[in-house]
């Protein structure tokens, strides 16, 4: 009789390996979120990523049988304030599918106004910046810095959870156009501006 020359073959059951993360670590509301997702699979190679963020699918790649792969959510998402979950869901060529998640939590910068007193000034008027920061609770405002003219002007010490004003020595200015802002760094290290 015939008989065929030996051959063997790999099933393939699972996916080596999956993570998943956020960048950076330290979300805040309205501002760049990145989520980054690997994965291996050195019997049959990745397929596909799919990457979701509450619920929704925001991002995929493709791998062509790659045995490891990166796929990251470049635009990056500018999540709304409080709880965030993401969730990878990885596919190898074999079909076989493995999902990672993660979480974060989109803090509320605080809010920072600056206005300049007086109103109104004529040249020789002491003129005076004020910056005013309003935490978002339960944050407290650490400090409040005044800039005048892209130099720092005056920085002041936050205390409490209610707003923190900080003013720079008044003073006559040139005659022409100043410009002015005020800068605020939460007690959760976030900052505004």
């Amino acid at each position: 009789p015939n008989v065929s020359a030996p051959a063997q073959f790999r099933a393939d059951k699972y996916i080596d390996s999956t993570t998943v993360t956020h960048i950076p670590s330290q979300a805040v509301a309205g501002r760049i979120v990145t989520i980054s997702s690997t994965g291996a699979d050195s019997l049959s190679g990745l397929a596909s990523t799919r990457l979701f963020l509450d619920g929704t699918e925001v991002w995929s790649c493709s791998f062509p049988s790659s045995p490891s792969g990166i796929c990251q959510y470049t635009p990056g998402i500018s999540p709304g304030p409080g709880l965030h979950t993401y969730l990878a869901s990885v596919r190898d060529a074999a079909g076989n599918e493995r999902n990672s998640t993660g979480s974060f939590v989109a803090l509320s910068p605080p809010v920072v106004s600056a206005r300049h007193d007086p109103g109104c000034p004529s040249s020789g008027d002491r003129v005076a910046v004020i910056a005013t920061a309003t935490p978002a609770a339960p944050a407290t405002i650490r400090y409040v810095e005044v800039y005048v003219d892209n130099s720092l002007s005056s920085n002041c010490t936050g205390a409490g959870p209610g707003p923190v004003s900080c003013s720079s020595p008044s003073r006559p200015y040139s005659v022409g156009n100043h410009t002015y802002f005020g800068r605020a760094v939460d007690s959760n290290s976030i900052n505004d501006s």
